[in-house]
């Protein structure tokens, strides 16, 4: 029992973990993009 809960808790937080970072890699791509695409 314990170690279902373990792996559970273990599993949400790295799913969330991942979702923050996923989102904010797409979040600053346009930052790092844009300046790119003004100075060609």
């Amino acid at each position: 029992m314990t170690n279902d809960l373990i792996s559970y808790s273990f599993q949400t937080w790295f799913g969330a973990l991942f979702g923050a970072t996923a989102v904010g890699c797409i979040g600053l791509l346009p930052i790092f993009i844009v300046p790119n695409e003004q100075t060609k």
